[in-house]
This record gives structure tokens, C-alpha cells and sequence, in this order.
């Protein structure tokens, strides 16, 4: 029974025709619907799925298998899956041309290569500017997700609610085709591609960079990241300091600490008597590290750096409840 327009069960059948798929209903009183797409050697299958997340309890989710030769991973999404996800460290903020859409993208991969090729394509460009409120991931098939070479993953599209949108749903199902026909021409043409494991602080330095080149000036994201210290460590007088103490506490390593160093002194440009005179604590700690060498393991009372780094929004990585505001009802 429905009340004033088509349901769920109407719109996706009429869409399981339209695409010549297949319409499935699974379940007794409490119906599930789904719609099958056959492409190639490629399964394409529209369902809902549980979000885990309070705001939007639902997703509507087109996936399919692929062969994942180069191990590629990346996720693709805008503003309403900002803080969906915990951090993730393997994948890097990649930098492409977004001129002409009707949203800004965040765009992370271990391939910059194939987010290059991806978004060079125009068809894929023009189905993503198509999209509302998207996230799209590459994701492993076992409990942890974890995606490797030589693997079989899951090429994902997923959206918030319930969609009812017949012809948003069709552009959803191109995009899918569109993306697995891009990743077969990776497969075929490169035999090896650069995708690279990055490290925790590469990844750091890369949402800096980009924070830097796009959004803020050097004051004003120093001036954050003092505040988000500040409110974890009890303030020194000289309030500069604070950074230097919040940073030497919260690395696990010598190694790591140097990388901050970098991190702090190079891409976020600080010039050299700033850095001088701002930053000798932790040029002492360098020093001590090119002097000597320390078992990491004998450094005690370490705070987590992933814990530290999640309350760095200017990192991008603030995941402060895995819930996102202003859920969208646009496609519905």
C-alpha cells in the first residue's frame, strides 16, 4: 500500500525494467528489494543498507565485484560524508581539476594515477557532477576491508535514505559501469601502477599542503591548531611552546619526531628566524636524534598519535562521533 506517489518498490522495478535488470524481492511480510544489472563479466546490484549512523539509519548502495590487480584504493565524497568515517591513514588528499562541478569533492587514494585518469574521463566527470550527497569507495570483501593486489574488492556507491529517483538512479548505475571500464583499461595498460603505502605522517603533510595552497593562510592554521592543543594541554606561558610540548608528547618515535619537524617547518612554510627562534625545542630534539640513536621502544609516556592527530580538523581528520549534520533528502 502506498500514499500519495510512487514507493520504493515502484520506482526501482521501473528502473529494473529500464535497464533490462533484474527485479528481486526477497522476505515474507518484511519485504527487501533489490535490482540485479548483468554487464559484461560484472554483477551490478542495487540495495539499502544499514548506515550504523543515528542520522541516517539507511543507505541506498549500488556495488559490484572486480578484479583489483594493483591493490587501488580510494574514496570519493563531499561534504554531507565529511565525518563518516574514523581516520584512515593509507590513502592521501589527490589534487584534481573540479572546474565546472556543482560540488567540491574530497578526493584520497593511494594512486594518484588512476583519481588523474578517472577524473580525466569525461563521462565519469560528468555522472560524479551528477551525484548529490555520494560516497564512493573501493573496499576489500573481508571483515576488515582490507584490499590487496591480485585481490577480488567491491567497487561501492552509496547514498543517504532511501533513494526514489528513477533517473538518479540509472545515472548511479552508468557511473558503476563507467568506473569498472576505467579500472579494466588500468588493469590492461599498466602492469605495474604507482600505488604507494603511504605513511602516517605523508599523508599529514599532504592534507596540510593542501589546506594550505586552498584554504587558510599560516596564521590561521596555526592559530587552530593551537586552540585544539590548548583545550588537551594545560598552557605554558609562552603559548608557542605548547605546540612544541603537544607535539614532542605525542610522537612514538625519534623518527616520527623529526617528521613533525618537516611537517611543521616545510609545508606549512615557516621561514627560517621564525622557525629559529619559534621552534628551537624541537630543532634540540633533532639534534639529539642526528647524536645518538634510542630503541623506540624505551620512550615511555607517549600519547596515541592517531588520537592526537583526530583532534586536528585542519587535518581533515576530525572524527568527532561518526555522525554528519544535515542529512539530505534531495534524491528522495
Amino acid at each position: 500500500m502506498r500514499f500519495f506517489g510512487p514507493n520504493q518498490a515502484d520506482i526501482w522495478k521501473l528502473l529494473s525494467e529500464d535497464i533490462d535488470g533484474e527485479w528481486i524481492v526477497l522476505g515474507g511480510t518484511s519485504k527487501e528489494y533489490k535490482v540485479g544489472k548483468k554487464f559484461k563479466e560484472w554483477s551490478i546490484t542495487l540495495e539499502t543498507a544499514s548506515s550504523g549512523n543515528k542520522q541516517d539509519p539507511v543507505l541506498t548502495r549500488i556495488y559490484a565485484d572486480f578484479f583489483n590487480k594493483h591493490g587501488l584504493r580510494f574514496k570519493i565524497f563531499n561534504e554531507h560524508f565529511r565525518n563518516y568515517f574514523m581516520s584512515f591513514f593509507d590513502m592521501q588528499d589527490v589534487q584534481v581539476d573540479q572546474n565546472g562541478f556543482n560540488k567540491e569533492f574530497i578526493i584520497r587514494s593511494n594512486s594518484e594515477i588512476a583519481m588523474k585518469r578517472f577524473f580525466d574521463n569525461p563521462m565519469i566527470r560528468e555522472l560524479i557532477n551528477m551525484q548529490q550527497d555520494v560516497l564512493f569507495e573501493i573496499n576489500g570483501k573481508g571483515y576488515d576491508q582490507a584490499v590487496e593486489k591480485d585481490s577480488i574488492c567491491m567497487v561501492e556507491i552509496k547514498m543517504p535514505g532511501v533513494i526514489k529517483n528513477n533517473e538518479f538512479l540509472k545515472n548511479s548505475f552508468e557511473l558503476m559501469v563507467a568506473s569498472l571500464l576505467e579500472i579494466e583499461k588500468l588493469n590492461n595498460e599498466y602492469e605495474t601502477l604507482d600505488v604507494n603505502n603511504f605513511s602516517k605522517f605523508s599523508v599529514v603533510k599532504k592534507s596540510i599542503k593542501n589546506v594550505m595552497a586552498e584554504k587558510v593562510s599560516y596564521e590561521e592554521l596555526k592559530e587552530s591548531i593551537l586552540n585544539k592543543i590548548s583545550k588537551k594541554k594545560k598552557p605554558s606561558k609562552d603559548e608557542e611552546n605548547v605546540a612544541v610540548i603537544a607535539i614532542d608528547s605525542a610522537m612514538s618515535s625519534k623518527q616520527e619526531k623529526e617528521d613533525a619537524i618537516l611537517c611543521i617547518e616545510k609545508n606549512i612554510n615557516v621561514e627560517a628566524d621564525q622557525a629559529q627562534e619559534e621552534y628551537e625545542p624541537i630543532l634540540q630534539i633533532q639534534k639529539e636524534y642526528n647524536d645518538r640513536e634510542e630503541d623506540i621502544s624505551s620512550i615511555e609516556n607517549t600519547t596515541d598519535l592517531n588520537e592526537y592527530l583526530k583532534g586536528l580538523s585542519v587535518f581533515n581528520l576530525d572524527s568527532s562521533g561518526s555522525e554528519y549534520d544535515n542529512p539530505s533528502e534531495k534524491n528522495k
